[in-house]
């Protein structure tokens, strides 16, 4: 299997978004990192070559609410 890196890009009114991000795949955890200047490239565990559906979890911060989204990656 195949090593990608994800780049997370996070926005918010008023601010920059900081704190972690976790990545899943089919509910197992694939990869995490923290943003930086609303941004953090993340090298994910061995998963499968091909498209990819992941969950990107925003754990939140005293600023920014929480927030999950589901992505695609080829």
């Amino acid at each position: 299997g195949a090593r990608p890196v994800v780049l997370v890009t996070a926005t918010a009114t008023g601010g920059v978004v900081t704190g972690k991000v976790t990545l899943l795949r089919k509910g197992k955890v694939v990869g995490k990192g923290t943003l930086s200047g609303g941004k953090v490239k993340i090298r994910l565990a061995k998963v499968p070559g091909g498209k990819l559906k992941l969950v990107v979890k925003y754990l939140g911060s005293a600023n920014v609410s929480a927030r999950k989204v589901t992505i695609r990656v080829r």
